[in-house]
């Protein structure tokens, strides 16, 4: 049983879920498939050293990276992929008696989204202290960056970026202010 193959079963299932959310998940500070799973590298071949390349490869590992919108919550995203692994595996006779090992490792706590109301007080208030002093209503979005703020925010505490500079230029940077 190749792990390669067994693996494009999953891989196709992980995209149609990413094809799912682009279409029925929305958030107003992002455009539209904002939200996604990203595989960003596949690797195979025998698991034991000594047998040749020949074999059937009998170990995959594919490791990833995913955004999602900040409405939603880490549990909720995790067990979205696991429900779609899991229809994988027990589709296949096989793959139900070996089923593959998912690991989403996103922190323990994992750091939740900031998902700040646009009309929060706290919000209001940086807004409006940066547009009296510039003269132009400040830029809101959503960081593809995470930090502490989002441990704060989890736990119940408000909690705002705000800040100079670009997400590509400003934080987290080469020249980072």
């Amino acid at each position: 049983v190749s792990a390669i193959d067994n693996m494009l079963k999953y891989q196709r299932a992980i995209l149609e879920l990413e094809q799912n959310w682009a279409k029925w998940e929305t958030n107003s500070l992002l455009p539209p498939g904002g939200q996604f799973i990203s595989i960003n590298s596949i690797h195979a071949g025998a698991a034991d050293a000594a047998v040749p390349d020949s074999n059937i490869p009998d170990i995959c590992v594919a490791t990833g990276s995913m955004l999602f919108y900040p409405h939603r919550k880490v549990a909720e995203i995790i067990a979205e992929v696991q429900a779609t692994i899991d229809r994988v595996t027990q589709a296949d006779p096989w793959l139900r008696d070996h089923p593959p090992t998912l690991e989403i490792p996103f922190g323990h706590p994992p750091k939740e989204a900031i998902n700040m109301p646009a009309d929060h007080a706290g919000v209001l208030a940086i807004s409006d202290a940066m547009e009296a002093l510039t003269g132009h209503a400040p830029k809101r979005g959503v960081s593809p960056a995470v930090g502490d703020c989002n441990y704060w925010f989890a736990e119940g505490q408000p909690a705002l970026w705000f800040g100079p500079g670009t997400e590509t230029g400003g934080v987290h940077g080469a020249n980072e202010y």
